[in-house]
């Protein structure tokens, strides 16, 4: 059957507790947009369910990260460090690298404003080394500063001020520009 999103999340129902029983084989047959809607759903609601998003961790490492757009990868990481600051449940920093190495291989303008504001914060916020990832956000943030409204701003500067702490991230962006 086909499960909605209000029957997943549920905390109601029966039917939503035997959903969620079945909720890591599901995980493994879903496409990469699906697999961020569900990380995203379950962070954004505050939701502690380790069981199920080690097993979405484990679909996005193994799904091959060009399958990612950037809004369904920037989502997914997004999700994954927002879930894992509620009850860390898996190791997420080998995806947030593979993802962050992604991120730098972008050509610019691929992401928007919200898709850099995300990996901003939670590629700093999970403590995550790659100055070429977020030299390139600061390239594109630079570039692109008249289309961000004043909170994606303001998160996607948080992100980077929690990258500071690397010091190839200037110099990576110095040499972008």
């Amino acid at each position: 059957s086909t499960i909605t999103q209000y029957e997943y999340y549920s905390p109601l129902t029966p039917e939503s507790v035997r959903m969620r029983d079945r909720g890591a084989p599901l995980i493994a047959t879903m496409p990469p947009s699906a697999l961020a809607d569900l990380a995203w759903a379950f962070a954004s609601a505050g939701r502690k369910a380790s069981e199920l998003c080690a097993s979405m961790v484990a679909k996005a490492v193994a799904t091959p990260i060009l399958e990612f757009t950037p809004t369904s990868l920037s989502r997914l990481v997004w999700s994954f460090v927002t879930s894992w600051t509620l009850e860390p449940f898996t190791d997420i920093q080998p995806f947030l690298t593979t993802a962050a190495k992604h991120v730098a291989t972008y050509p610019d303008g691929a992401l928007e404003p919200a898709e850099l504001s995300r990996l901003s914060w939670a590629l700093g916020a999970a403590g995550t080394q790659s100055a070429a990832a977020f030299a390139h956000i600061v390239s594109e943030t630079t570039r692109r500063l008249d289309a961000f409204p004043p909170t994606l701003l303001s998160d996607t500067l948080f992100g980077l001020s929690l990258s500071v702490a690397d010091a190839g991230v200037a110099a990576a962006a110095a040499d972008r520009d």
